[in-house]
């Protein structure tokens, strides 16, 4: 008997931890009708590296069947208002993302779309052109309007979950290598061209994602 009420308990335990993991992860931004911006500077082998090129399609064209709403409009901000809940809350990640521009990118290694930049396929341990030591994936997130962070995220950058105002940037440097911040990152997200010159982190609330005006693109 007193098995039985255990396993009961037990049981009804599991089911109020999974309903609550799964509504905290439904509350995770952005959410469906949210329009995010973050900054995604990428410095290979100690060059900053253009930006992204436009796209609007999850294939990395201007075709939108499928739409991605994480894209590029080829201005160094990922443009994040999701359209479906494959890419929205917990799953808005710099990897969801750089999939679409048809790039790969690990702790281990980096892959650039040759439209992107062609010939950039690194694995950790190679040594860049010139280069005395070898070089490691590394990257770092910053906020707009804050200082530069002093060290290095852990993990797999692929599984970063994109946030308003972030500044993002992805290294394959020689470790030891100082991690600068991308240059024109704080500019770029202070005015932003599809927020009508608005900043991605208004003064009056940094948490909540500026409105946007008519039908996001």
């Amino acid at each position: 008997m007193i098995t039985t009420i255990a396993l009961v308990l037990v049981g009804v335990l599991l089911v109020v931890v999974s309903y609550n993991d799964r509504r905290d992860r439904s509350q995770v931004a952005p959410k469906l009708g949210d329009h995010f911006h973050a900054y995604l500077g990428v410095n290979i082998c100690g060059k900053w590296e253009p930006a992204v090129p436009q796209f609007e399609g999850r294939d990395g064209s201007m075709n939108k069947t499928p739409a991605a709403g994480i894209h590029s409009h080829a201005d160094f901000l990922i443009h994040d208002h999701p359209f479906s809940s494959d890419e929205s809350g917990a799953k808005a990640t710099l990897g969801r993302y750089l999939g679409y521009a048809q790039t790969e990118l690990s702790g281990t290694a980096i892959k650039l779309w040759s439209q992107w930049v062609p010939n950039v396929d690194y694995q950790n341990g190679q040594k860049c052109p010139g280069a005395k030591k070898p070089s490691i994936v590394q990257y770092k997130v910053g906020v707009l309007g804050k200082p530069w962070p002093k060290t290095a995220r852990t993990g797999n950058p692929a599984d970063h979950h994109i946030e308003n105002g972030q500044i993002i940037a992805v290294y394959y440097l020689p470790k030891g290598d100082p991690l600068v911040k991308p240059p024109g990152a704080d500019a770029a997200l202070a005015s932003i061209s599809d927020l009508n010159g608005q900043s991605a982190l208004p003064s009056s609330s940094s948490s909540s994602p500026p409105a946007a005006s008519g039908e996001p693109t």
